[in-house]
C-alpha cells in the first residue's frame, strides 16, 4: 500500500498569526508530495481558538501531546483526543489561563480501512469514483449571526463531557482524502470544494482550494491536507 500526501497552510488575509497546525507521518514539515508505505499512519489538522494570544499555542500543545504518546500510530483516535484535552486543561490550570482550545480532525490509514475522528468543526472527506463521503461531524451551532463550537479540545471535565465523533470506511486505489480547517469550509461552499477536487490533478488540488478560499475573502487561517491512495 502506498499513500501520497501533502499539506498546505496559509494565514489568510485578515489574521496576523497562523494558528493552524498539522501532523503527518514524516518528522519534518511537508515540502511537496511525500509518500508512505508503512501502515498504520496518522494524519491530523488542528485549528487553534481562544483569541490571538492562545489559539496557536493550544494547537501546538495538541500536536506535541500526540507526538509524546508512545507508538501513537496504534492509539485509538477517540482516546487520543481525550489525552490532548487533559493536557490542555492541565496547562490552562497551571498557567492561569481562563480559556484556550483547538479543534481536531484525525485520519488513520490502516490496511484497506480508514478511521476518522474529530472534535469541533475541522473536516475530513473521502472522494471515491466520483462520489463524496464526509467522515466528520461539525460540533457547532448558530447563535444569532454567530456560529459557536459546541465541542473543542480544552474543555474541563466539570464543564462538559467531551464526545469526539468517529467513523470508519474502506478505500480503494485512486481515492483521495481531504482534511481541512474551517478556514476552507467557511469560505468555500462544499459543492465548490467537490468541483475543484474533481477538476484538479492531485498535486494542484491543495493550492487550488487555498486560492479559492483567499479569493472569497480569506477571513481565517486555512489549512488543507490531501492524501491519495496510489496502490
Amino acid at each position: 500500500m502506498k499513500i501520497l500526501y501533502y499539506a498546505i497552510t496559509d494565514s489568510g488575509k485578515e489574521r496576523k498569526e497562523n494558528q493552524d497546525r498539522y501532523i503527518v507521518p514524516s518528522e519534518s514539515p511537508v515540502s511537496g508530495i511525500s509518500e508512505i508505505t508503512e501502515l498504520p499512519a496518522i494524519f491530523a489538522v488542528f485549528d487553534g481558538m481562544g483569541g490571538e494570544e492562545h489559539g496557536g499555542e493550544a494547537a501546538q500543545i495538541a500536536l506535541e501531546a500526540v507526538k509524546r504518546i508512545s507508538d501513537y500510530n496504534s492509539c485509538d483516535l477517540k482516546r487520543m483526543n481525550h489525552i490532548i484535552n487533559n493536557v490542555l486543561c492541565r496547562y490552562m490550570k497551571e498557567n492561569g489561563i481562563e480559556r484556550m482550545g483547538t479543534t481536531s480532525a484525525f485520519l488513520k490509514i490502516k490496511d484497506e480501512m480508514a478511521v476518522a475522528c474529530n472534535v469541533g468543526d475541522s473536516s475530513t472527506y473521502r472522494f471515491s469514483e466520483g462520489r463524496v463521503y464526509k467522515l466528520t461531524e461539525s460540533h457547532s451551532m448558530n447563535l444569532g449571526a454567530k456560529r459557536v463550537l459546541t465541542q473543542h479540545l480544552g474543555i474541563p471535565q466539570e464543564e462538559m463531557i467531551l464526545e469526539p465523533y468517529g467513523c470508519r470506511c474502506d478505500f480503494r486505489k485512486g481515492d483521495v482524502f481531504l482534511l481541512c480547517t474551517d478556514g476552507l469550509t467557511d469560505m468555500v461552499e462544499e459543492k465548490r470544494i467537490f468541483e475543484i477536487i474533481a477538476a484538479s490533478e492531485f498535486e494542484s488540488m491543495g493550492q487550488s482550494l487555498i486560492d479559492e478560499a483567499l479569493k472569497n475573502g480569506g477571513k481565517d487561517n486555512v489549512s488543507v491536507m490531501l492524501l491519495e491512495v496510489e496502490a
